[in-house]
């Protein structure tokens, strides 16, 4: 599914994205998929090359409304019209050439449809966005499949891009240059000239802006989705690998094991006329059939355990899809690998005997059969102690990230965005929730706190380095945010209304930007001017450091002021032990201020745990992966334990005979076990280190690296086997030596 992303579009392998590359402070560059309003025409005018050009511009969130009823969509896409003839999204009602052909069109999903006009014929009907603009249905499309890295629920001509109001609020002229803010996609006759003609991209910008432009380059479409995804693909295709693996290991593991009590089959095959190919072949047949009836039952389980395993990996796949031919010739291909791979060593070893030897009763498996099982299960333990471990330590990295001290008390806060006229009603919105018992604090903000994005090298200070390239970031409130969020101060004041001059300019920092002003102490700090977007004032509170972006990141230095024109997010604090009752109030006020928006809000702990939520899979995952090798590994400790038991009833009976107790048999035999599966962990342990290391240095604040998981894992791994190995032995110890002695 993640490799087949994009490949549904009939000219998939035609389409690329144009992208700018850019030189970052390190030295190295990266890609950026923005381009300006006129890159598109200008393309299309200058390059011949190019079959086909569409910009997509999506505008963001946008109330959508029929009649009485509105939602807040945020999949409408607004496109040039080669855009339904580029990219295959069929449409079920209207022609692709025509349906985008007047400014005010618009053509929308069937899940739409369903959800705007259900039960009713689209076609003609009023979409009004905005409460401003009243768009005409002219077509209806299927639904965007999942894995699709473009997911339009609504298309609009992007001529009109200049008329929507969100438009003009955030990007005044669109047609100039310096301003990115669009995707541009071109289609291309053949592959082999897209570096050429991205040379031509740059020349083109240079020529029409009037500016020197960075290189340029195409990014084929199909390449999109896999370079975000390729880690997470390589890694659980490896996982599954080595699940499988560990399984083969055990079947090599039995099959030598058993080989005694089939070496009078072989030499009897041989002097009746066999030959060392026939022998080969019959072990193989054994082992592929065995992985025949392994699959049969592993296609029973997937469809049992579906809804669990899209669950787990957080992915919408139709089972459906896992009859097409190539995933048939996918399972065919692993069929035939793993019969090949775990029945190798046994035909090998099993077709060389010597019919003299094993027909006169002298063979027996030899010191070399007997190292190699040690290998064999040292090597799947270790592989089962490289999950435990790594699962362990991205376990604890995701538990830090979610106890973390933010700095503020994100229980009980929930946020609601102020959208189009609701950004201008909301100082009344305040006042109504203000002094409310159930309500404890109302403030708002241009920027989410656990999301602030907003960075500019612009900010100035007493005693400002002019060769110093620093950068901060910036956040607009509104009075109330220290008190309403819970952050603490460490000098200084909060903004405050009883302060006429907080109004004409002030600023609170926090700690992280006193190192930037290079100021002794946080007292040295309040009073000091500065200048921060287009304001001037001085710094009237320094807050206590605290993590305004997620928890992944170190936190940055950043500079506060109030902006009442800039609010986008109204902060509500909800009476704690009355949340229901809190959150009903905060709805009729909204809804008796604000009629005709819909009532949408989150809290902030759903949103903090969301950031987390691919790494929250990804330890999910690894705890499966991680649990099912052990379980593996551990049936064919078990299996093998009782090979080894059967094979040495006679020298325990000898001991029973001699006196040695039960449990000291017991333990006799499970020490050998034990010790490979310790030496399984120690291997292990060198490249556990190196693995998790490795993804622990992209996390800003970790609990320390957790030694002690390496000890645990091995404790845990020695406890299974024990466990697994003990009733085979104990069984074996307390068998009547009797028996063992009188057999054959």
């Amino acid at each position: 599914d993640e490799l087949g992303f994009d490949r549904f579009h009939k000219n998939a392998g035609t389409l690329y994205r144009v992208e700018k590359l850019r030189s970052q402070s390190s030295g190295s560059t990266e890609s950026s998929p923005s381009t300006s309003y006129p890159m598109g025409p200008a393309l299309r005018d200058t390059i011949p090359e190019f079959t086909a050009v569409t910009r997509v511009g999506q505008p963001g969130t946008l109330l959508i409304q029929s009649g009485e009823t509105g939602f807040y969509e945020n999949s409408l896409m607004a496109v040039d019209p080669a855009f339904l003839g580029m990219f295959t999204f069929p449409l079920v009602r209207g022609q692709a050439s025509t349906v985008l052909a007047r400014p005010l069109s618009i053509v929308i999903s069937r899940s739409m449809a369903d959800k705007f006009f259900p039960g009713e014929d689209p076609i003609g009907r009023v979409l009004t966005i905005n409460r401003e603009f009243d768009f005409s249905i002219t077509g209806v499309m299927r639904n965007p499949p999942p894995n699709s890295s473009l997911r339009p629920h609504f298309l609009v001509p992007l001529d009109h891009m200049e008329d929507l109001r969100s438009t003009r609020e955030y990007w005044p002229n669109i047609n100039r240059w310096d301003l990115s803010i669009f995707r541009t996609w071109v289609q291309l006759p053949d592959a082999s000239v897209a570096t050429a003609v991205a040379t031509k991209i740059r020349l083109m910008v240079e020529n029409r802006a009037g500016m020197k432009s960075s290189p340029w380059i195409l990014v084929p479409l199909t390449r999109i989705h896999f370079s975000q995804a390729r880690s997470h693909i390589f890694l659980f295709s490896a996982l599954a690998i080595f699940v499988l693996l560990v399984a083969c290991i055990n079947f090599m593991n039995l099959s030598t094991a058993r080989a005694a009590t089939r070496a009078k089959e072989i030499g009897l095959r041989k002097v009746v006329g066999a030959v060392r190919r026939n022998i080969v072949s019959q072990f193989y047949g054994e082992t592929l059939l065995t992985t025949l009836l392994a699959v049969l039952a592993a296609a029973l389980l997937v469809g049992l355990l579906f809804p669990l395993f899209q669950q787990l990996t957080g992915k919408v796949i139709n089972p459906a899809s896992l009859l097409n031919p190539l995933f048939g010739l996918g399972v065919l291909g692993v069929v035939s690998l793993t019969g090949l791979l775990a029945g190798s060593y046994p035909a090998l070893f099993l077709s060389a005997l010597h019919p003299g030897s094993t027909l006169k009763g002298r063979w027996r498996a030899g010191a070399r059969s007997s190292a190699f099982r040690r290998v064999l299960v040292v090597f799947q333990f270790s592989l089962s102690a490289l999950l435990l471990i790594s699962t362990g330590v991205i376990y604890r990295q995701v538990n830090h990230m979610r106890t973390l001290d933010l700095g503020y008390d994100e229980d009980h806060l929930i946020y609601i965005s102020l959208r189009f006229d609701t950004a201008k009603t909301y100082p009344v919105f305040k006042r109504e929730l203000q002094g409310d018992a159930l309500i404890s604090g109302v403030t708002a903000a241009f920027q989410l706190p656990m999301n602030n994005r907003m960075k500019e090298t612009g900010t100035r200070w007493e005693g400002w380095d002019r060769e110093a390239n620093t950068y901060v970031f910036y956040d607009a409130v509104d009075f109330d945010y220290a008190e309403t969020l819970g952050l603490e101060l460490a000098a200084g004041r909060p903004f405050s209304e009883r302060y006429a001059s907080d109004l004409a300019g002030a600023f609170l920092v926090n700690q992280t930007m006193l190192k930037q002003m290079d100021c002794a102490s946080t007292e040295e700090a309040v009073g000091k001017t500065l200048s921060s977007w287009g304001a001037t004032g001085p710094i009237v509170g320094v807050l206590k450091d605290y993590h305004f972006q997620n928890a992944r990141s170190v936190i940055e230095p950043q500079v506060i002021s109030l902006g009442h024109d800039k609010l986008r997010y109204a902060v509500i604090r909800l009476r704690g032990g009355r949340i229901q009752d809190s959150l009903a109030r905060v709805k009729a006020a909204w809804q008796k201020i604000n009629p005709g928006y819909p009532f949408e809000y989150r809290f902030f702990d759903e949103a903090f745990d969301a950031m987390y939520r691919s790494d929250q899979l990804l330890g999910a995952i690894l705890r499966s992966f991680a649990l099912m090798g052990v379980l593996i590994a551990c049936i064919g400790l078990f299996g093998l334990a009782s090979f080894t038991s059967a094979q040495r009833s006679r020298e325990i009976g000898v001991r029973r005979v001699l006196g040695a107790s039960i449990t000291g048999l017991a333990v006799r035999m499970a020490r050998e076990f034990v010790v490979w599966v310790a030496a399984a962990n120690v291997l292990a342990w060198p490249a556990a280190f190196l693995v998790t290391d490795s993804w622990l240095r992209n996390c800003a604040h970790r609990p320390g690296f957790g030694w002690w998981l390496f000890p645990a894992a091995a404790a845990g791994s020695i406890g299974a086997a024990l466990l697994t190995v003990g009733f085979q032995t104990v069984r074996a110890a307390r068998a009547d030596p009797v028996k063992a002695l009188k057999y054959e």
